[in-house]
């Protein structure tokens, strides 16, 4: 029915919500983990920075995320960089540890080239509780399962007085995968489509996991000696079909210590952003971030997906440049 199809749908949304979940961070900090050739070049050694994401205001509260990042200056063109992070929400929970590095290549004057690559290991649980609540009738109860493997990345960038255009590829390896369940649809004499059965997928799929991709477009300038502004647009895995995430945010940093921010994103519902940052030193800074998203729960009685309104789930972050 198609009362149905538009849950399922939903469902799908939710589930691009988990594989993007990734990209719902400020971008106020090294950003590497995106792609690896956007690196921070203003840094006197190196920069660390710590983040943990808690929804508290949640029906289905999970335990905190993270991302970790560590970046290093070798010499004035070559970076080396480790992050770690773990992302966890109803339908699946994925870690993930890696070792990147980039170097920039100086074309004319201040245009610079920079080509970044990565490597690491990941964890991807796909959770199915949700989808033994939606795909129904099924004939059993489905389970957990898991893929790890080892993942390969490319980034690239063009750098130019503070505007940066950037492209990262991650899962260039094709690591095999735990597809999400699915349902079986059957078309019946009145053209109705009914769901009949749901597949569970409970072996490694090989080769079957996409190539994962950012473009992240970024601008920065001085408003005067006091205040610095800083753009950025990111769009997270775009192609023919659309984009699973879309993001903007515009930061004020005041005397190179405290910031303002403010953002939207989209990533299958419109959220929020707005941010807070204490500079205790112009090397030591802390800063608060709320993601205002749309919450629906799954109401048993209704069979369908109802609204909560917009929550926020809060990030926290600590950088330190040395």
């Amino acid at each position: 029915k198609m009362k149905n199809l538009i849950i399922v749908i939903l469902l799908t949304f939710i589930s691009v919500n988990a594989l993007a979940q990734i990209n719902v961070v400020s971008m106020n900090k090294p950003l590497g983990f995106l792609n690896p050739a956007l690196q921070n070049y203003e840094m006197e050694k190196g920069v660390i920075s710590v983040s943990g994401l808690i929804n508290p205001f949640v029906q289905d509260e999970n335990s905190m995320n993270y991302l970790a990042v560590a970046e290093f200056k070798l010499n004035d063109d070559f970076r080396l960089g480790v992050n770690g992070t773990k992302v966890e929400n109803r339908l699946s929970s994925y870690s993930a540890y890696k070792f990147y590095a980039s170097y920039r290549l100086e074309m004319d004057a201040g245009n610079y080239l920079i080509i970044g690559g990565d490597v690491g290991t990941y964890s991807d649980l796909v959770k199915t509780n949700e989808f033994n609540k939606v795909l129904s009738p099924n004939k059993f109860v489905l389970q957990d399962s898991i893929a790890s493997g080892i993942d390969l990345g490319l980034g690239i960038a063009y750098s130019y007085s503070g505007f940066t255009l950037g492209m990262g590829f991650s899962k260039l390896n094709k690591p095999e995968v735990i597809d999400f369940p699915r349902g079986i649809w059957e078309e019946d004499s009145n053209g109705n489509f009914n769901l009949q059965d749901t597949t569970v997928v409970s072996t490694e799929v090989s080769g079957k996991y996409g190539l994962q991709s950012n473009i992240n477009i970024l601008y920065e300038w001085e408003a005067n000696e006091n205040l610095k502004l800083s753009h950025s647009l990111q769009f997270g895995n775009p192609d023919f079909g659309g984009v699973d995430y879309v993001g903007f945010q515009n930061i004020a940093e005041i005397n190179q210590r405290h910031s303002l921010g403010l953002g939207v994103f989209h990533n299958g519902n419109t959220g929020f952003i707005a941010s807070a940052g204490l500079g205790i030193t112009e090397n030591i800074k802390i800063e608060a971030t709320a993601f205002f998203i749309e919450e629906f729960n799954w109401d048993s009685s209704l069979e369908e997906y109802v609204t909560e309104g917009y929550k926020p789930m809060l990030e926290f972050n600590a950088r330190f440049e040395f």
